[in-house]
């Protein structure tokens, strides 16, 4: 952990070491090149500047998680992907917004919750697909409420949406820009003409 000196500057270097050993961990140098690989990323994920030996679950760890991503690209190409409206209400119980919660049915793993795919969306950026998917969906069903009529105190559908996807652990909000333009343009001719548009992970 001391810094050296390199050329007049003082440098810190730390590393994030995987360890397989042969043969029990591997009998070809692929192998085990792989499995010191998966070892390593388990400490950069732990907080790196330390070491790991590879263990078989590390393997089954990322066999699921591949498992899992390559299911979602076929959720969106299938739709598999659902979205539940939850209204929100102020302290009189009028209504002042909605949250789209979303829901991914997986044909044989049944109900997948969020908090296990949408890390794994994120890490992979399939979480941008994923969340213009949702914009598309929620406001198509806001043009489809529009459309079948709102009475006057629930115009609140028209004038703030808020899209969520729900998630474990603390909220953490992120506006996408380049989500939200198109998402305004496309809702030009809606009265009144503001339309917030925000993707929050939780």
């Amino acid at each position: 952990h001391k810094p050296f000196d390199l050329d007049g500057h003082e440098v810190h270097i730390s590393a994030s070491i995987g360890i397989a050993i042969y043969p029990g961990d591997g009998e070809s140098i692929d192998e085990l090149l792989r499995h010191a690989d998966i070892a390593m990323y388990q400490v950069k994920n732990a907080g790196r500047n330390a070491l790991c030996f590879f263990d078989p679950n590390m393997q089954a760890e990322v066999n699921a998680r591949a498992a899992l991503e390559a299911g979602m690209r076929d959720a969106l190409l299938k739709s598999q992907f659902m979205l539940y409206y939850q209204p929100q209400v102020d302290a009189q119980g009028r209504p002042v917004g909605a949250e789209c919660l979303l829901r991914w049915q997986h044909p044989e793993m049944g109900r997948v919750p969020p908090n296990d795919f949408i890390p794994v969306a994120e890490d992979s950026g399939l979480i941008l697909p994923i969340g213009e998917w949702v914009l598309t969906e929620a406001l198509n069903q806001l043009r489809r409420w529009d459309d079948a009529g709102l009475p006057d105190d629930e115009r609140w559908l028209r004038r703030q949406w808020y899209v969520t996807a729900a998630r474990g652990g603390e909220a953490r909000a992120r506006l996408l820009d380049h989500l939200v333009a198109p998402v305004l343009d496309s809702q030009a001719a809606a009265a009144p003409p503001l339309l917030a548009a925000l993707m929050v992970e939780r």
